[in-house]
């Protein structure tokens, strides 16, 4: 599998436009909102930027997980699909077995002497056939069915791999969602601190107030050390 860089993640969460503010140095952020020279700084005190490097491994992660959920969900759909077969070609032996044994009935009926033995062999036979008939319909029914609902619990089992997958993709969204929400906290204080000086801010709609740093494991975005 291809390695995922952190411009991957910005490109699938539609966030390109924002990468700026994923720059390691606070002073950069703050140009991306037209602070300069004291606001600059303002905003840069005490303001940690995105570890970049712990969302690209959560999101490895989550795709290892995905692989994992699907590799073990087919592994399981084969060996139903193997084990389904080898009941049906079980069963079809034994109907040859069956039919085998009434053949052996039906010569020893017409080696018997006169019309009798060989109307009763010629009934066994046809009773036989028709026996057997059945039973090989039968088998193919069950196995059809059977395959049709393992072919059913497979792509229930995908969807609630992908579904899984979704979630754990929408939180590690929502993990950069919530740092440029705190951004544009920030910037808003330093903002208000100076409304007269230089620099214009310009949000993204993601709202104000400090964001909460979700977390998957133990792992926080906003850490400079990270254990995962």
């Amino acid at each position: 599998m291809e390695e995922t860089t952190f411009e991957d993640l910005l490109k699938r969460f539609n966030l390109e436009n924002r990468s700026a503010l994923f720059s390691d140095d606070p002073e950069k952020i703050a140009e991306f909102f037209g602070f300069g020279g004291k606001l600059a700084k303002d905003f840069s005190f005490a303001f940690q930027p995105f570890n970049k490097q712990t969302a690209v491994d959560l999101f490895d992660e989550v795709n290892k997980r995905r692989d994992t959920r699907l590799n073990f969900l087919n592994r399981g759909t084969e060996l139903a699909g193997q084990n389904l077969q080898s009941q049906f070609d079980t069963g079809f032996r034994n109907v040859g077995r069956n039919l085998e044994s009434a053949y052996g009935q039906v010569r020893t009926a017409t080696g018997q002497s006169g019309f009798s033995g060989f109307g009763a062999g010629q009934r066994i036979a046809r009773e036989s056939r028709d026996l057997a008939g059945e039973s090989i319909q039968d088998l193919m029914g069950r196995r059809d069915r059977g395959f049709a609902n393992i072919d059913l619990r497979q792509d229930q089992g995908v969807f609630n791999v992908e579904r899984q997958f979704g979630t754990e993709v929408a939180a590690i969204s929502k993990l950069l969602q919530d740092y440029i929400t705190r951004a544009e906290a920030q910037a808003r204080r330093i903002k208000q601190l100076d409304p007269f000086a230089s620099g214009t801010f310009v949000s993204s709609g993601g709202g104000s107030g400090a964001a909460s740093g979700m977390q998957l494991g133990t792992t926080n975005v906003y850490d400079s050390s990270v254990s995962v």
